[in-house]
């Protein structure tokens, strides 16, 4: 919400801080403070001249040769623009002036004329809106007067939160920032008007909707004449970047500033029927908006309507079809509260943010709507209108429940954390506009209208903290209190995963729980997806059922920036179609296997590395034995994101765990990752089921030495080791604790077909020392196992 300085201090009169302090008290009271703009600066040198004379330049007939006068002596001034005229007043810099801008005012010949200064446009001051020739100013504004105090202004953008509509309005502010200088706030008093004719005679209005419209206020203006609205209002609207349409539109953008109401007219010889009925919209029905974009509306969406059709979409934006125009003579004013649900569901679904919506969306007060409705008639009045009707139209379907709150000074001082008397309490919500009764120990206090944010005991106490200031609050460290709390199986298993693979070079990734159906289709992940009936936008819609594309993006921004060394993974809910959640582990990896060093040969990361990383997850986690699976060679429906060629599925006791392989190719290029990538992803919550179900014993390592055979068998090249270590496995031999691959080599000194596995065996014992005679014999009992079994022969 931007706010003007210059019209907070008319409505505070007592408000003599300056736009820092305003900005500075605001953030001390929780609010973030987009920017302070001051567009004062770099007019302190510009005065109002008034134009004497003008002829036309005696060697070109596109300048005018002007006399200027300053109140003191004139001067003669060489002007370009088609504007100009005697007896008018323009902001005038003269010799030494520096415009906002930074350009230093010179005397100059112009075509062999002198020119001692510069009119200036709007543009050459640094002011908002459009350029049309130079600024006009009024006729009352004396001569020579600095014009910094009548255009220049300070702008301060205070980021609103969501729960805060009633500070969208500079009367909110007002009531905000008098509370927190400890100044007397009172709303301006709208005087009523009155007419010749009642608003029956012109427009019969009725509300079908009541539950979205609680309340519809309206009013009727002949006689209007629209045109260019008083220059004090277009530089307000355009200080707080709202461009001069005419003076009827610039009046409900102004009294919407003022009070936080947004307001709309319509003209009334567009409304067939003479009518106006606030109902909900029929099924397909279309409609242009006032932006010329076409609309299709669906039932639950709420709209303003004649007897033919839709004239406006209720608290977003009027139809083209009803708007004020020139030629308008006629006004059908509108002040309403609408339901902000509705209004928010309608806005994001047709794309239309605006103004009314944004203000809507977070609730109107629907307690001072006839008063807006009121400033507005007088502001209208005051620029382009000649007679209101003596009466408006006043439905008020569903006024909200009075609301008090129970404020204890004990629960006051426990939440602070330090001791509040009550009566400090009192003051500051009196100085905020709430009425209290009570006791010394406890208060009752009634809140108003404008704070329907406001339900619970601790939203006062927070009101109390914000407002007494967080300074006061003594920093003391919070008392520690202990207590036993029975984890889920999962959340004993997500911190030693998370710590693991911290170790182990991969930086951990938290993204969104939506992602973009588009990227799911690039990656090949086909639906049907859970999408959202309200997302936050089109990236956003569906529930993602996978964590690649999520990863991926990582892994593509992290490549593109010039790493080496590329590693994440993430351990997050994922959804499938039904909306059922489960836990997902996942990583993706690339790039080179270590940073560069003097000591190591550069090496690419391969399938190998995850593999290596996941059986130490697997055996830290005491959940093995896990058998690895190739997948087949043609491509795979399962996984059509990663090389069929390339990928492995991982299982525990028939159970599948989830895979790892490398990223398809065609998915690298359509990504642009530069480099090949490898991805694997766990099912965790099954993960966690089976370990659950596990006995799971801890012993101490042998104090005993061990006994090391090599073993390098020769078989069909298709047997892979897997199948070998599942076998070994099988047997069980006395002793054996571990199995490892340690070279393959297939050459000319095999036969065709035929290929060669290195392993290395460890066989010990806990309770005595094994002899080489015992370890042989078992040794050799499982080579001859393993030549009956899989065919494979001692080389």
């Amino acid at each position: 919400m931007k706010i003007s300085v210059r019209w907070l201090k008319e409505l505070l009169p007592g408000l003599k801080a300056g736009p820092k302090q305003i900005a500075d008290k605001l953030v001390q009271a929780g609010f973030e403070i987009e920017s302070v703009e001051d567009r004062e600066k770099g007019l302190q040198s510009v005065v109002v001249g008034q134009v004497l004379e003008v002829a036309r330049h005696p060697q070109a007939d596109r300048l005018s040769l002007c006399k200027v006068s300053d109140g003191n002596q004139t001067y003669q001034i060489v002007c370009g623009a088609s504007n100009v005229a005697a007896g008018k007043k323009y902001p005038l810099a003269l010799e030494g002036a520096v415009l906002p801008g930074g350009l230093t005012i010179k005397k100059t010949t112009i075509r062999g004329i002198e020119s001692s200064g510069m009119l200036c446009s709007s543009a050459e001051l640094g002011l908002p809106g459009e350029s049309h020739g130079i600024y006009e100013l009024e006729d009352s504004l004396p001569v020579g007067r600095p014009i910094a105090p009548v255009l220049g202004d300070t702008v301060i953008d205070v980021a609103v939160p969501p729960n805060r509509g009633d500070l969208l309005s500079h009367w909110g502010m007002a009531r905000e920032i008098a509370a927190l200088f400890k100044l007397r706030f009172s709303e301006k008093k709208i005087s009523s008007v009155t007419g010749s004719f009642s608003i029956k005679d012109e427009i019969k209005i009725s509300v079908e909707d009541v539950r979205g419209c609680p309340r519809y206020c309206s009013r009727v203006i002949r006689g209007v004449r629209v045109g260019p609205s008083p220059l004090w209002i277009v530089r307000r609207l355009s200080h707080l970047g709202f461009r001069s349409i005419n003076n009827v539109v610039d009046a409900t953008n102004y009294v919407m500033l003022e009070t936080g109401h947004p307001l709309h007219a319509f003209d009334k010889r567009f409304l067939k029927g003479s009518r106006l009925i606030i109902r909900k919209a029929a099924s397909s029905q279309t409609f242009e908006t006032l932006d010329g974009s076409e609309h299709t509306l669906l039932p639950d969406d709420l709209i303003i309507a004649d007897a033919e059709g839709a004239v406006a979409l209720a608290g977003i934006m009027g139809g083209k079809n009803s708007e004020v125009r020139e030629d308008t003579t006629v006004l059908v004013l509108e002040a309403a509260s609408f339901d902000p649900a509705r209004i928010r569901k309608t806005a994001r679904r047709l794309g239309l943010h605006t103004d009314s919506s944004h203000r809507f969306e977070r609730r109107v007060n629907p307690e001072t709507v006839k008063s807006a409705l009121n400033r507005l008639t007088g502001l209208i009045l005051e620029t382009a209108g000649e007679e209101p009707s003596r009466d408006s139209y006043d439905r008020y379907f569903q006024k909200p429940k009075p609301c008090r709150i129970r404020l204890s000074e004990e629960n006051l001082s426990a939440l602070v954390g330090t001791k509040v008397p009550l009566s400090v309490a009192r003051t500051v919500l009196g100085r905020m506009g709430f009425k209290t009764t009570g006791s010394s120990k406890n208060l009752n206090v009634s809140i108003p209208s404008f704070r329907a944010d406001l339900s619970r005991e601790v939203d006062l106490i927070e009101e109390v903290v914000r407002h007494r200031g967080f300074a006061e609050i003594p920093s003391l460290l919070p008392p520690s209190r202990h207590r036993l709390v029975r984890e889920g199986t999962t959340s004993r298993l997500e911190d030693p995963a998370r710590r693991f693979f911290a170790s182990h070079g991969f930086v951990e990734t938290i993204h969104y729980s939506f992602c973009d159906p588009r990227e799911l289709a690039k990656a090949k992940i086909t639906g049907p997806y859970l999408s959202l009936s309200n997302p936050l936008s089109e990236e956003l819609s569906v529930l993602r059922p996978t964590l690649f594309v999520s990863l991926l993006s990582a892994f593509r921004k992290n490549r593109k920036e010039g790493k080496l060394v590329s590693r994440f993974f993430e351990l997050r809910s994922v959804y499938d179609s039904e909306g059922r959640e489960k836990k997902s582990l996942a990583g993706i990896y690339g790039g080179a296997l270590f940073e560069k060093q003097w000591s190591r040969m550069e090496k690419e990361a391969d399938v190998f590395l995850g593999k290596g990383v996941l059986e130490d997850f697997f055996k830290g986690a005491g959940i093995e034995p896990v058998d690895w699976k190739g997948t087949s060679s043609q491509p795979s429906q399962k996984y059509p994101w990663l090389n069929p060629y390339q990928t492995v599925e991982l299982f525990l006791a028939d159970v599948p765990l989830g895979v790892l392989g490398k990223i398809h190719p065609e998915i690298e290029d359509s990504f642009e990752l530069g480099r090949q990538a490898f991805f694997f992803d766990l099912d965790f919550s099954k993960m966690a089921e089976l370990w659950n179900q596990k006995n799971h014993s801890y012993s101490s390592y042998s104090m005993l030495p061990r006994v090391i055979r090599d073993l390098a068998l020769v078989m069909d090249r298709n047997l892979q080791f897997g199948e070998i270590e599942a076998a070994i496995k099988k047997f069980n031999p006395p002793w054996l604790t571990s199995v490892r691959l340690f070279d393959v080599y297939e050459g000319d000194q095999l036969p065709a077909g035929k290929k060669s596995l290195a392993l290395s065996l460890v066989y010990e014992d806990f309770s005595k020392t094994l002899t080489d005679e015992e370890v042989n014999k078992v040794h050799f009992d499982l080579v001859d196992q393993l030549s009956r079994e899989l065919g494979v022969v001692l080389r």
